[in-house]
């Protein structure tokens, strides 16, 4: 889901731009067409629905899933080692990447037209899209490795300095920046 949310970024960063369709009020529509166009509307939801689908289909939404629920697993396991293994067994298997893309298509559904659906699908199925598909886990991996230790730098250099100036006590900042090092 990151990488969606980042090719996403990167794409508008790049100039691609979407055009984004003004709702229409029921007050704006005749009341003869209403019932027929709520015929097409849910005709035309389905139709973006199956849209989004082949969407995250294409930008691996459920590999990616897959590869987090190990990852997120694995830091449970070091967060919280006395629990018992089947509870994480049970956990895994209750994560199904079906269920989060379910969860998320109504996002999508919100926050871009058809039209923008179909925008995106044509950039995912063309060579360069393919690409972005195959690069963007490396760069979201290593992006991820940078911002974790920029973080982590900040995080220490602020909680150095508040140990310093006494708003600190070694406990708390052992807490935040775990034990210092001393060289014998």
């Amino acid at each position: 889901m990151n990488r969606i949310l980042l090719t996403l970024v990167v794409i508008a960063a790049c100039g691609v731009s979407f055009a984004q369709k003004k709702p229409v009020s029921k007050s704006q529509v005749p009341a003869a067409t209403s019932v027929a166009s709520s015929s097409h509307t849910t005709e035309s939801e389905a139709a973006k629905t199956a849209d989004i689908r082949k969407l995250l289909q294409l930008t691996g939404s459920r590999e990616m899933v897959n590869q987090m629920k190990s990852t997120l697993m694995e830091q449970f396991r070091q967060s919280s080692p006395n629990l018992p293994p089947e509870m994480f067994q049970e956990m895994l298997a209750e994560m199904k990447a079906e269920d989060l893309e379910e969860s998320i298509i109504p996002i999508y559904l919100k926050n871009f037209s058809a039209n923008d659906i179909k925008h995106l699908i044509a950039f995912y199925e063309s060579p360069f899209g393919h690409k972005v598909t195959k690069v963007m886990p490396v760069i979201m991996q290593e992006a991820s490795e940078v911002g974790m230790n920029w973080g982590q730098g900040v995080v220490t250099r602020v909680a150095t300095k508040w140990r310093k100036d006494g708003k600190l006590t070694e406990h708390e900042y052992e807490q935040l920046v775990g034990p210092e090092e001393h060289p014998n």
